[in-house]
Order: C-alpha cells, then sequence, then structure tokens
C-alpha cells in the first residue's frame, strides 16, 4: 500500500482547487468533526499534506453516495478503530479505473526497497518517457514525502528533465516526451510555489527570463526556494521583453533582478538587460546554462553571476541583497522654542510663576518693606496693562499657568488705578489684602 505524504504543504487555495470544495464547508468540517486536521504556520494560516486531501477526497465520495457528512466522519472513526485504513479503496480507484477501461497504464507503486534518489528519479524518467502520469506522480509523491522539496527539485526534476534532454538530443527521445516530462514537473513546482507562505524579510526580488528564453525551470525553482526562505519574489515567467521588464520596475520598485539564459541569443537578450539596469543603478544576478558552457561570457554582463549549480544560487542573492545598503530614515527634529529668561526670586516667598512674571515685568513693584516702589507704566491705564500682560506670556504657558494668570490679572491690574492716592502705605496693604483674597498668596 502506498502511503501518502503528511507533511503540511498546501495551503487553502490549492486544496480548493484540487477537491472542488466549498472554503465554508471545509471550515465547518474542521470546526464539527475534526476532520481533516491541518497544520498552522505562525500567522495561523491553514496548511495541508496529501494526507488531508485525501481524506477531504474521500469524505466528498461518501456524500455523492449518500451518506451524511456526520455518518461519513463515524464511519471514518470505526474504520480506524478497527485497524483498518479508510483511504485503500481510494488509492486503489486508479488501478481498478484502468482495469475497467482495459487500459495497460496501470500506476505502478514505487518499491520500498527503491527508495534512493537515483531509484526514484529513474523510475520518474521512464514514467514520463511511456506517458504513464500516475506512475509518475506517484513516484514525486514519495520522493516528497522522504526528503525536502528542494531536494527532490534538483535530485528528481531537474536532473531527469536533463536527462530526458540529453535523450533528444541523440535522437533517443521525442520532443512531446520533453514537453510531457516539463509540464509534469512545472505542474509540481506550480502548487508548491502557490502553497509557500507569505513574505517576512524587507526586499523584493523579480525573476524572469530574458526575451525569446522558453526555459523556465530555473527561475521557478528560485522563485519557490526564494519564497520559503521570506522574500517576496515577483515571478514574470518566459519571454520578458525590456519594455514590458522597465513598465515592471517602474511600478514595483524591486531591490534585485534575477535572470536566467540558456541559449547564446538570449543571453543577448540579457546583456542589454544588463546594460539598461545599470544606468537604472537596479542590481542583475543572472545565471544559466550557457555561461557554464562559455564562461567568457560571464564578465560581458553588468550583474552579479549566481554560479552553476541552481543550490548555491539561492545563497548568492541572499548574499547580494544582504550587503544593499540600507535606505537612511528621514529624521525631522522638532524645532526648540526659546526659552523665556529663568524667574527671579520673588522676596517673601515663592509664589505662583504667573504672579512673578507680573510682579517682575509688567509692574516691577518692590516690597512694602522698602517704603517705595518703582514707577509702572501708570499712564497707559488698565487696558493697556491687561493687554501687555496676556500678550507677552500666554502663548508660552500652559493651561495652569494661564489660568493662575486670569486670576492674577484681577489683583493686579487694578493697582496702577488705585496708585493715583500716591500713598505707598495703603498700596501695600490694598496689594497683599488683594493677594490673600484671590488665593495666589503662600
Amino acid at each position: 500500500m502506498i502511503s501518502l505524504s503528511k507533511i503540511p504543504t498546501y495551503n487553502l487555495k490549492v486544496v480548493l482547487q484540487e477537491t472542488d470544495i466549498k472554503p465554508d464547508t471545509l471550515r465547518a468540517w474542521e470546526r464539527r468533526y475534526g476532520l481533516p486536521e491541518p497544520e498552522r504556520t505562525q500567522g495561523k494560516h491553514r496548511l495541508y499534506s496529501d494526507y488531508d486531501i485525501a481524506i477531504i477526497k474521500w469524505l466528498i465520495s461518501r456524500q455523492q453516495e449518500g451518506m451524511s457528512i456526520s455518518r461519513a466522519v463515524k464511519l471514518w472513526r470505526n474504520l480506524e478503530e478497527t485497524g483498518q485504513d479508510p483511504l485503500a479503496k481510494l488509492l486503489d480507484q486508479p488501478k481498478q479505473l484502468a482495469e475497467k477501461n482495459n487500459s495497460t497504464t496501470v500506476p505502478t507503486p514505487v518499491n520500498a526497497m527503491n527508495t534512493t534518489m537515483d531509484d526514484i528519479r529513474q523510475k520518474w524518467v521512464n514514467a514520463c518517457l511511456n506517458y504513464d502520469e500516475a506512475t509518475a506522480e506517484v513516484a514525486l509523491t514519495q520522493a516528497f514525502a522522504l526528503y525536502p522539496p528542494d531536494t527532490v527539485c534538483l535530485e528528481v526534476l531537474q536532473k531527469g528533465l536533463v536527462h530526458i534532454g540529453d535523450l533528444w538530443y541523440h535522437n533517443q527521445a521525442t520532443v512531446q516526451q520533453e514537453h510531457f516530462a516539463s509540464a509534469l514537473a512545472m505542474r509540481r513546482l506550480n502548487t508548491l510555489v502557490t502553497a509557500a507562505p507569505p513574505p517576512n524579510r524587507p526586499g523584493k526580488i523579480i525573476v524572469a527570463c530574458p526575451a525569446d528564453e522558453h526555459h523556465i525551470f530555473a527561475p521557478m525553482f528560485l522563485t519557490l526556494t526564494l519564497r520559503y526562505r521570506g522574500w517576496e519574489t515577483i515571478y514574470l515567467g518566459a519571454n520578458v521583453p525590456l519594455e514590458y521588464l522597465e513598465n515592471t520596475i517602474t511600478s514595483t520598485q524591486p531591490d534585485l533582478i534575477v535572470m536566467t539564459a540558456q541559449q547564446l541569443h538570449t543571453a543577448a537578450s540579457l546583456y542589454e538587460v544588463g546594460e539598461f539596469l545599470r544606468q537604472k543603478g537596479i542590481s542583475l544576478a543572472f545565471g544559466g546554462r550557457i555561461f557554464s558552457l562559455t564562461p567568457a561570457l560571464r564578465n560581458r554582463i553588468s550583474g552579479h553571476f549566481l554560479g552553476e549549480k541552481l543550490d548555491t544560487a539561492v545563497q548568492a542573492i541572499t548574499t547580494i541583497l544582504d550587503r544593499r545598503p540600507l535606505p537612511q530614515p528621514q529624521t525631522h527634529q522638532p524645532r526648540i522654542p526659546d526659552c523665556p529668561a529663568p524667574l527671579p526670586r520673588i522676596p517673601g516667598g515663592n509664589r505662583s510663576p504667573s504672579l512673578a512674571i507680573a510682579q517682575t515685568r509688567v509692574f516691577p513693584l518692590r516690597t512694602h518693606h522698602q517704603r517705595q516702589f518703582a514707577p509702572g507704566p501708570r499712564h497707559q491705564g488698565r487696558a493697556h496693562a491687561r493687554q501687555c500682560l496676556f500678550s507677552r506670556f500666554r502663548s508660552r504657558l500652559d493651561r495652569n499657568t494661564a489660568a493662575q494668570l486670569r486670576y492674577a490679572h484681577r489683583v493686579i491690574a487694578p493697582l496702577p488705578h488705585r496708585l493715583s492716592s500716591g500713598c505707598p502705605r495703603n498700596f501695600a496693604r490694598t496689594r497683599w489684602s488683594d493677594y490673600r483674597m484671590a488665593g495666589l498668596h503662600h
């Protein structure tokens, strides 16, 4: 029996496309019956495995047979309690369908003993050459269950496509077989890219192919690996002319452009892109098979060569992004207002700030013990004294001080009018009694 992978890989969107189930229905099943049981990322996003997708398909099949969802879940639990595998019949459906149609294409399970990467790759290549899609998918499913995704992509998909390409070059395989294998590989890569988590690192990368370049496995693999490492990656695909790339750069403002070229004439298109990006001041990282066959071309491109292997290209991209200068934040230092001169100490104790300002700057009076006073602006009248008091100091005082100032001017503003009697003794007595009535004395 073939075991399905329980590694959480696919997001909700992929599951909905695979099973044609409504998202509200799937959430209701998880909430009420606990089937399936997807994993959660740090951002609380659901991630499903191949085993979870098989459970959903099994429940849908029971509903199509006329069984309610509650009874279907109960049947699942009973089969598990008795040690039976509820998915046994579901995995045998391709074989039964092939026997029914008298077809010779039957998905061949991968031998449990032959689980090395070379054996799985050879099994996948043979299935692609025989146009056996079911067996090829089974081989990939087992590979992803045993090894990390990037290892499977490099050791099975990439090397398998290179082997089929060499067979075509020596007239041992047809172009249709090569296209069939490429379609299977790109479909699996698209599924993995769709299930990638959201970016969590600063920086934006554009991955594309230059004009007339149609080999997209390398840029798709770089997109997959960069997204799983947290980079925001925009994949533009094959055959991107320079004028279209210029519009995309203007609208997205990327930190790095990554392009791959496999042929000589596409390397010439990449040269034009490099010159354009050099004038714009944007970094370019490039690679491809043509630069491994002709190393002299590396120095002709204005950019960073990523190396001859895909596994080292990702580390080179990370190094380029880590070395880029960080943007300097624009700091706006607030304007410090002019501070007023320190208030002089008033004889007789510490009084309120507003009263001290009024005594020393508007009405520079002296204590009654000196039996005399310094004449203030009496001739200007009470209205001018009030205006001078507020216009000079109210803008520099807070609300509490302004409130105290309103109390102070009731007492101080009438003083020039009362001084008309010309008696310092009466003035001194009136002043201190008014202070006590206003509650501003200490």
